[in-house]
């Protein structure tokens, strides 16, 4: 209490996230907290009129966890007509819940006397999804990349308990959240992982975040410090704090009755250089490497029929069996809810360290390409396009008792490169920076100097993978120009289906209007330098170069060289030339020179404007 007014810390019947009522005169009635509660949390109660609430008083501790009205033993129901000094005292408890929001019970609720019936959390929760109906046979196979240096349980163990611990929790029978009319879409129709997607944000997600009042399932482009693609995230909306993973597949792409077994299985047989049937192995080590890359406990593994809810302790991965959609002891939506709760009492894990490097897995039999699915139709065109990578440029790799240590490869660019593991651990990710075709750039810290750090999900997209190490081996053939007009290079590497790049962190995009003949001249002489050593940026756009400016100096530094290539030819050279000197107003007779040049770029989003 400040100067004569009071703060109320209150929390709604069943939640578990308490919220404050401030600056309150004590002399008004409990009628007044009920109104200012309508006002100010909406649209949590915009479904019930003020005079409907009823409010308690308690004095509980706030220990993050949901709270029953019917749990407490110590409570009294206020009345509307209630001076407020008459029953909280000048000096409130800290930490302390003073208030429970109780709502109308349903059949008393206002709206339910013209409309339609509301539904508690129990009624929602307790509802079994509907049948997805798929179209075809699922043939769009899959893009999750055999990583040589994947992620791997030291140990995988069965959930046995998590069916059980899901039906026993408890939800409060009294809150009126959905209306009944909102029923689960029963016309859902799968062909590929795009529309399981779309069926469970109908059926599942799309629910259950308006069951919650402060986390969220979206997108993992909906928060900056996500490592990796996930499918979908959960989060909470406040803080923009990452709690949870969710990877979807379809049922082409994971289907097992005990996918513990399963994967046993599948790895013993990858032991003895013999290629599992229908394998699970690659959707296990994405998930397990997207919860290690983000420090992460909670994941999912679902094909909207059947769904694994997994705990990761360390190196240790605990896998629940089965949940079926239709199920109705536990229902699909009580374990996704109940994992949610569990995220609230401990939802991190530190990454293991990471798994000694292992032997490529034999090759599945045909037809057996099913350990993801692709979004679009040219994931038949990626993966011709790496067979056919592999066979004219094939890897090389360097073993310690049949480990891979290194990988060398040939790349169609031109270049040569030989890369190993990194540790994401080492990193300390700061703030993002910006996102491109290939992945994300992040300001962060590494062994105590600040980096841009590159990440590109090859879980996701392996046919970036040329690109990538295209463009480390383009900063080592260029070492003699780094600090000169390209970054210092820093590190690269594998950790698990993540490959990493560190460089220094080097300025910001060029404005053409602001640059000084001067200026637009060293930045043409410094793509001169480029061309000297037989290289071909091949990726001539604004946001790629770099500038600064520090006392009376000027720094340039080209950036982005994964679409570059060694060229011994003249005119290759001479026509980014060209580009370059046309983005910088420098050439402006260059339609008259007659020289073929693309400059519609849009077909290549970049990192948007600010410092890498």
């Amino acid at each position: 209490m400040t100067d004569n007014l009071m703060t109320l810390f209150c929390i709604e019947d069943g939640d578990y996230t308490p919220f404050s009522v401030d600056d309150i005169d004590p002399s008004k009635t409990v009628d007044y907290i009920k109104k200012r509660i309508k006002s100010e949390k909406t649209p949590r109660f915009n479904d019930v009129a003020a005079d409907e609430l009823t409010l308690w008083r308690v004095s509980i501790p706030d220990n993050g966890v949901p709270v029953p009205l019917d749990s407490v033993t110590e409570k009294e129901k206020l009345k509307a007509t209630t001076k407020l000094f008459k029953v909280f005292e000048s000096e409130l408890p800290e930490d302390t819940i003073h208030v429970i929001v109780q709502r109308p019970p349903l059949a008393d609720a206002s709206s339910t006397s013209t409309t339609v019936p509301l539904l508690s959390m129990s009624n929602v929760l307790n509802r079994p999804l509907p049948p997805l109906s798929w179209l075809g046979n699922d043939d769009v196979p899959s893009s999750t990349t055999d990583s040589t240096f994947s992620r791997t349980p030291t140990e995988i163990i069965e959930w046995t308990k998590f069916p059980t611990e899901a039906a026993e929790l408890n939800h409060s029978t009294n809150r009126t959240l959905i209306s009944a009319d909102d029923q689960f879409n029963t016309r859902l129709f799968a062909s590929n992982k795009e529309s399981v997607g779309i069926a469970l944000n109908e059926n599942v997600y799309n629910f259950l975040n308006r069951l919650q009042t402060t986390a969220r399932i979206g997108m993992y482009s909906d928060i900056d410090k996500v490592t990796g693609k996930p499918d979908r995230i959960c989060y909470i909306r406040t803080s923009q704090e990452l709690r949870m993973l969710i990877e979807i597949k379809t049922t082409r792409a994971l289907s097992c009755n005990n996918l513990v077994t399963k994967y046993m299985q599948d790895m013993d047989l990858i032991a003895n250089d013999r290629a599992p049937t229908n394998p699970t192995w690659r959707q296990v080590h994405q998930i397990f490497g997207y919860l290690c890359h983000n420090s992460l406990r909670y994941g999912i593994l679902t094909t909207y029929d059947g769904t694994w809810f997994m705990k990761r302790d360390v190196g240790t991965l605990w896998i629940s069996p089965s949940i079926r959609h239709d199920n109705t002891s536990p229902t699909l939506l009580q374990c996704y809810k109940y994992l949610m709760e569990l995220t609230d009492q401990d939802y991190t894990s530190p990454p293991p360290p990471p798994s000694p490097p292992q032997s490529s897995p034999p090759e599945s039999p045909p037809g057996d390409d099913n350990s993801d699915d692709s979004n679009d139709g040219s994931y038949h065109e990626r993966r011709k396009h790496i067979r056919k990578r592999d066979q004219q440029h094939p890897g090389i790799v360097t073993r310690s008792r049949n480990k891979i240590q290194q990988i060398f490869r040939q790349l169609p660019s031109g270049f040569t490169v030989s890369v190993g593991k990194l540790g994401l651990q080492e990193f300390e990710i700061q703030e993002l920076l910006g996102e491109g075709r290939t992945g994300r750039v992040f300001r962060a810290t590494w062994q105590g100097e600040p980096v841009a750090l590159k990440i590109c999900d090859l879980y996701k997209n392996p046919e970036y993978e040329d690109e990538i190490l295209s463009e480390v081996a383009a900063y080592k053939a260029l070492a003699v120009l780094q600090g000169v007009c390209i970054p210092r290079f820093k590190t690269a590497g594998y950790d698990g289906g993540i490959f990493a790049i560190a460089m220094e962190v080097a300025g910001s995009p060029m404005e053409v209007d602001k640059l000084s003949y001067r200026e637009r001249s060293k930045i043409v002489d410094s793509l001169s330098l480029i061309h000297q050593h037989g290289i071909l940026h091949n990726d001539i756009r604004l946001y790629n170069v770099l500038v600064r400016r520090y006392n009376n100096g000027f720094q340039v530094r080209f950036i982005d060289f994964a679409r570059s290539r060694r060229t011994c030819d003249e005119l290759e050279l001479k026509n980014e030339m060209v580009k370059l000197k046309y983005l910088l107003r420098m050439e402006q007779n260059m339609r008259s020179a007659k020289i073929n040049i693309d400059m519609s770029f849009s077909a290549f989003p970049d990192f948007g404007p600010g410092t890498v």
